[in-house]
């Protein structure tokens, strides 16, 4: 029987290797009882809710057989915060004026807000962009389309276009 997983929203799942009663007792790192049940595994899982983050140990018997887990629920927080802040404050964004260009961008799934930005980690992924007649005068960001490979932009109003970093481009 081991915890397989931890999660961050007060609780942890122990996956068991079969569904026979066992004893959970989960303690501070000071000695005080916080859960202590007796409990028959559904689908060979144990799910218990509401411990607040810190240390724990947590044993659990089995047919006299004895697991001990140390848990730091305090450490899988921070470290999902860790990457919550990373993705969201400094998200690579490129920056796109032109409304009707980005809406373009949108209507394809590549966006999702009309604010002058998309996300440079999803387009310097396309390969084949196909917009045409869609009013475009600025492809201000295009140059973030590292791995354009085919463009077509017939109907707008392109008069210079910036493709140095298009080195895929056909």
């Amino acid at each position: 029987m081991i915890i397989k997983s931890i999660s961050t929203s007060k609780n942890f799942i122990i996956h068991t290797e079969n569904n026979s009663v066992c004893t959970i007792e989960v303690t501070t790192y000071l000695g005080t009882t916080v859960f202590k049940d007796t409990i028959t595994p559904v689908n060979k899982t144990i799910k218990i809710k509401g411990l607040n983050p810190g240390k724990y140990i947590v044993n659990i018997s089995n047919n006299s057989k004895l697991y001990q887990q140390q848990l730091n629920i305090m450490k899988k927080i921070i470290t999902l915060l860790a990457i919550l802040i990373t993705t969201t404050f400094f998200a690579q964004q490129t920056y796109v004026p032109d409304d009707n260009f980005e809406q373009a961008l949108i209507d394809l799934g590549y966006d999702t807000v009309l604010d002058d930005y998309v996300p440079t980690n999803v387009v310097s992924y396309i390969q084949i962009l196909d917009i045409p007649n869609k009013g475009i005068y600025d492809l201000t960001g295009i140059e973030d389309f590292v791995n354009l490979a085919y463009l077509s932009l017939w109907g707008n109003h392109i008069t210079s276009i910036d493709l140095r970093n298009s080195v895929v481009l056909q």
